[in-house]
């Protein structure tokens, strides 16, 4: 994780979170995937979700350990350079929504935050080309 982009405490909260999380990855990713895509159905052009979600774990993984996530670690069923900033905070958001359901008290606010700074750090690989298209959708539904 970027030291830069999250205190110490935050780490410790996303680590934590993470390993507890891990043991029901399967279910969790699945869960993931219904929430963003309900968030926002337009990710589904963006991402092809795997039955075990390995990739989002190896995403999430990369994160957590260290690995400076881009948009290409995000697996080979991530369409490469389609992410968005938006599409960050989409993402932060289903991860923490589905979090919350499935450890309850255990993620708090502080929790949320810390995931929140974590997912943030992919926004610096996010696609300019990809916001443009974005604008131009949005535009034309008007």
């Amino acid at each position: 994780m970027s030291a830069r982009r999250l205190t110490s405490r935050q780490t410790e909260l996303v680590q934590r979170t993470f390993a507890q999380l891990l043991a029901a990855r399967g279910a969790f990713a699945q869960a993931f995937f219904v929430r963003l895509f309900q968030l926002d159905p337009g990710l589904q052009a963006v991402f092809a979700p795997t039955v075990d979600g390995a990739e989002l774990w190896c995403a999430f993984d990369g994160l957590v350990n260290g690995a400076a996530a881009r948009p290409g670690s995000l697996g080979p069923r991530h369409r490469a350079g389609r992410l968005r900033r938006y599409d960050v905070d989409t993402l932060a958001r289903a991860f923490c929504d589905c979090s919350r359901t499935r450890l309850g008290a255990g993620f708090d606010s502080e929790h949320e935050q810390a995931w929140h700074a974590a997912v943030g750090c992919l926004a610096m690989h996010a696609d300019p080309a990809a916001e443009d298209e974005r604008s131009r959708e949005v535009a034309g539904r008007s």
